[in-house]
């Protein structure tokens, strides 16, 4: 794997990473670590998707301090973490589940599961973050990992579409609210990315899709990010680099949103 970043421009930042084993998830707890900040892996897992590594394993390649197993989902679960946790300076609220089904063969299961995991769980992480902050009178930042389907339709993915739009939705309102206590909220919205979350999918036939949609063709390369090309915004916006930017909603999707 390339390093992508190396200037230690999150030196001794105590990070959290949700759905840090896999995904963009792991690609983004490389990266801070690399960058010197002290990351903590929590996810409801305890092996990666992405290789069946253990979260130890994972913890030792990544270059995180530690692992901690978390539903984020669960408000008692998310009480007892902040409890136990420590100080932290930034939060990375990337766990997130989807199905794609055609909308006659969604269940109230489904939607359920989606708005608990993609939603519920990033307004529980946020909230514990922040009120611990606001107690300490210290500040932090928090990036939220939404889509660019927060802004279009897809076919198959109404629920996704639909817990990523209120993602954004979110970070605006809680950027708002959080600015005057020195609280950053951000949001990055990849757009179709390679990676074992959505490989069924792109299987029956998205990857051509999400291939001829996107502008930037990366000469050299495969048409799709990797986490490894989104995990930089993150970086950038937990970073003292972003300390003017809140509210934000950063597109990384090779252009796919702009025609």
């Amino acid at each position: 794997m390339t390093t992508i970043l190396k200037s230690d421009r999150l030196a001794n930042k105590r990070a959290i990473v949700t759905g840090g084993l896999s995904g963009i998830g792991r690609a983004i707890t490389t990266a801070m670590a690399q960058e010197g900040a002290v990351v903590t892996i929590v996810d409801w897992a305890e092996k990666s998707r992405d290789d069946g590594l253990t979260a130890k394993a994972v913890v030792k390649t990544t270059g995180a301090k530690n692992y901690e197993k978390l539903d984020v989902s669960d408000p008692k679960g998310v009480d007892v973490f902040f409890k136990n946790v420590g100080e932290i300076d930034i939060l990375v609220n990337n766990a997130g589940v989807t199905t794609f089904k055609p909308l006659p063969e969604l269940t109230a299961n489904d939607c359920d599961r989606l708005f608990a995991v993609n939603v519920r769980g990033v307004f529980l992480m946020t909230r514990a973050a922040s009120m611990a902050w606001q107690r300490e009178s210290r500040q932090g930042s928090i990036v939220n990992i939404a889509s660019n389907l927060a802004f279009v339709g897809a076919p198959e993915a109404s629920l996704y579409c639909a817990t990523k739009g209120a993602v954004v939705s979110f970070t605006k309102a809680v950027a708002a609210e959080l600015g005057p206590n020195g609280i950053r909220v951000n949001a990055v919205c990849p757009g179709a990315v390679e990676t074992e979350f959505n490989r069924d999918y792109r299987s029956q036939g998205a990857q051509e899709v999400w291939e001829s949609g996107t502008l930037l063709k990366n000469p050299g390369f495969s048409i799709l990010a990797t986490g490894e090309r989104i995990s930089p915004a993150i970086v950038f916006l937990a970073s003292d680099e972003a300390k003017h930017i809140t509210g934000a909603s950063l597109l990384v999707d090779g252009g796919a949103n702009a025609v």
